[in-house]
C-alpha cells in the first residue's frame, strides 16, 4: 500500500502486536515450566511444540489481519474481508493433507 498508518492506527497496530507477543511469550514460558515440573517424555514435548507452532501461526495470522485492517486505505467492497478462519484453513491444509497420506 505504500502508506503509513496515522497515529491512532499506529496505536491500534502496536496494541495488537503487544497482545500477540504477550500470548506467545507467556505460552512458551508456561510450557517450559510445565515440562520441567512434570518431566514429560519426548512424544509429549514434540506434541506440545507442534501445538505451540500452530498457535503461533494463528496468532501471527491474526496480527497480519489486524495490520491489514488498520493500514488498508480502502474498504473491501466486492469481496468480504479476510477472516482468521480463512487463513487458518490455509495454514492447516498441509497438515490435513499429510495426515490423509
Amino acid at each position: 500500500y505504500g502508506g503509513r498508518p496515522g497515529f491512532l492506527g499506529f496505536l491500534r497496530l502496536a496494541r495488537a502486536a503487544f497482545a500477540h507477543l504477550t500470548v506467545t511469550g507467556g505460552m512458551a514460558v508456561g510450557e517450559s515450566m510445565i515440562q520441567q515440573v512434570l518431566g514429560l517424555g519426548i512424544a509429549a514435548r514434540v506434541s506440545a511444540k507442534l501445538g505451540e507452532g500452530v498457535l503461533n501461526g494463528l496468532m501471527t495470522a491474526r496480527f497480519g489481519l489486524a495490520a491489514m485492517a488498520v493500514c488498508r486505505p480502502l474498504p473491501f467492497v466486492r469481496e468480504a474481508p479476510p477472516r482468521l478462519s480463512d487463513v487458518a484453513g490455509e495454514l492447516l491444509k498441509p497438515l490435513a493433507d499429510e495426515a490423509k497420506g
